[in-house]
């Protein structure tokens, strides 16, 4: 699909990309969330490129196949894309199989958007609240419905869990968060974990409420959220969680500040590595004007989708900052991707 009309855009690109054509990979299908970021960027892309913009979606292997695809381009700027970075990064600390790692693999040109992610249960769900069910203890496991290994799902899932000491299954294979939804309404699992925008209609909706935030504050002023434990910080469940079980307290707590920091890497706009300098510096530039163009913010409020924009700098140095963290929580992730990724 292609989007128009072109606007020169010499402030950024001197006029390189006019007539242009770049390929934009979704490393999905179409229809989710990092889709209808993507469709949504993609005209004011063109107007601070000159470009034209193809939205190319290329599903599979938990995101790792349009990544690859990225990756291996012509550092040409001809193809960019939208990637999971704490995903990625999770899949890329342990997996033996290579895996295109968004610190050293890519040109990151900016983020879109950092992860707000939550659980979520039925809104009928007989589950107390997590804060009381840790009190009280488990009378058998949480069961988790998600994508699989390599999803920022499924990293939230295991590593907050591991965080809070809870027993735990996941079953796999959902295909995004609404179908996880229907699981958790036909009684297949008992809760799921995404994004706190994808998760909204079916909360709006009275379908879910929300179980844990998985932040240092909350995540929506909306009061459904008001009783709603966040994970980190001093007053965090992690803590709590951690005297309950008689745990290193400190040690827990910067566990879970770690996880929250890493789901702030966020949905990234990438194109391969080995960009020349000013061709990085002025596709960083036209990014940042266009996801900050009052007429693209105003429609992504309009789609409630959410936006935490950082320029390619930023991005890139939050990315090397947590790469300790990601070192830190590659053994437990990888029993989990072994034992639910066969």
């Amino acid at each position: 699909m292609t989007y128009g009309p072109l606007i020169h855009a010499g402030q950024h690109c001197d006029g390189r990309f006019d007539g242009a054509t770049v390929n934009w990979i979704v490393p999905s299908s179409p229809g989710g969330g990092y889709d209808t970021y993507s469709r949504l960027i993609a005209p004011y892309y063109e107007k601070y490129t000159g470009a034209h913009v193809i939205v190319q979606n290329r599903s599979g292997a938990g995101g790792r196949i349009g990544a690859a695809e990225i990756m291996n381009a012509d550092p040409d700027g001809l193809t960019i894309g939208i990637l999971n970075g704490p995903g990625l990064m999770m899949a890329a600390a342990f997996e033996a199989d290579p895996v295109p790692d968004p610190a050293t693999n890519f040109t990151i040109l900016g983020r879109v958007a950092s992860s707000r992610h939550i659980w979520a249960k039925g809104a009928g769900s007989p589950m107390p609240p997590l804060d009381v069910l840790i009190e009280q203890g488990q009378s058998r496991p949480i069961v988790f419905g998600t994508r699989g290994p390599g999803t920022l799902s499924f990293v939230d899932i295991v590593l907050a869990s591991h965080i809070l000491d809870l027993d735990i299954e996941i079953i796999t294979g959902f295909k995004g968060s609404q179908d996880g939804v229907l699981g958790i309404l036909r009684g297949d699992v008992d809760a799921v974990a995404h994004s706190y925008s994808s998760l909204l209609s079916s909360i709006d909706a009275g379908e879910l409420r929300p179980w844990l935030q998985v932040s240092t504050e909350p995540v929506s002023n909306d009061s459904v959220f008001r009783s709603v434990p966040v994970l980190a910080g001093p007053d965090g469940l992690a803590a709590r969680a951690a005297t309950l079980s008689n745990r290193d307290v400190d040690r827990i707590q910067a566990q879970a500040t770690a996880l929250v920091e890493l789901t702030r890497a966020g949905r990234l706009i990438a194109a391969p590595r080995g960009l020349d300098p000013d061709l990085a510096k002025c596709m960083r530039g036209a990014l940042h004007a266009a996801l900050s163009d009052e007429a693209f913010v105003r429609n992504a409020a309009a789609a409630n989708l959410y936006l935490d924009v950082a320029r390619g700098e930023d991005a890139a140095a939050r990315i090397q900052a947590i790469q300790p963290d990601v070192a830190g929580f590659a053994a437990i992730l990888k029993a989990a991707s072994e034992r639910y990724g066969k």
